[in-house]
């Protein structure tokens, strides 16, 4: 009866318990807490949630027991089972996602169509785009293909507006910098600098000779 353990079945459980009880003759408290320390706590648990307390009797303990542990195994099976109908629909919608992600890349590569990438991968083209060999899809700019096929347009590396937007901040960098160095000086510093240019006298070399004097 101590080796006696529980094995997920409630009913199974307590028929054997009895009957080895028989022989034993457990009753009363110790019996009780023998029982409520081989089964799990949930089963306990519901049995007070059910009576507010453990009967002290011992066939109506057997009984809350017995009706706590079909409603625990049940609760089991019922969680197992919508745990795995969940997990299985998940997995099946992230699985027909990712196909059909898939399927677009491989369908449509550069806006090409499938058949016509397969061809030129059997015919060994270096650009799968258009399908000469000079070049490879990534360098491809071609309007038309070796058969005179309209093509997508190609992407650009580098559009206007990006190398615009690339060197405006150099020349902006350029203008803080020398601003920079003029809030830097001193004031006075500043004006007289400034004002070198209005000063200073500007000496034009005449063209006649000393010999004229």
């Amino acid at each position: 009866m101590i080796n006696l353990e529980y094995e997920g079945d409630t009913a199974k459980y307590l028929t054997d318990l009895l009957q080895l009880n028989d022989v034993v003759g457990y009753c009363g408290l110790p019996f009780r807490t023998h029982v409520a320390r081989k089964l799990p706590k949930q089963i306990i648990r519901l049995v007070y949630s059910a009576g507010g307390n453990v009967p002290e009797d011992d066939d109506e303990f057997v009984k809350a027991i017995a009706t706590a542990g079909r409603l625990y195994e049940k609760m089991l099976a019922n969680a197992g089972t919508g745990y795995t109908a969940k997990a299985k629909a998940y997995k099946q919608k992230n699985f027909t996602q990712d196909k059909h992600h898939r399927n677009q890349h491989s369908q449509h590569p550069f806006g090409i169509d499938q058949s016509l990438i397969n061809q030129r991968k059997a015919n060994a083209a270096a650009c799968l785009r258009c399908g000469r060999d000079n070049h490879k899809a990534l360098m491809c700019y071609a309007k038309k293909d070796l058969d005179g096929r309209q093509l997508p347009p190609a992407p650009t590396k580098n559009p206007p507006s990006t190398v615009a937007a690339l060197k405006r901040p150099a020349e902006e960098d350029t203008t803080d910098e020398e601003d920079l160095e003029l809030e830097q000086q001193p004031p006075q510093k500043v004006a007289k600098i400034s004002g070198l240019s209005e000063e200073l006298p500007i000496f034009v070399e005449s063209s006649d000779s000393d010999s004229d004097f």
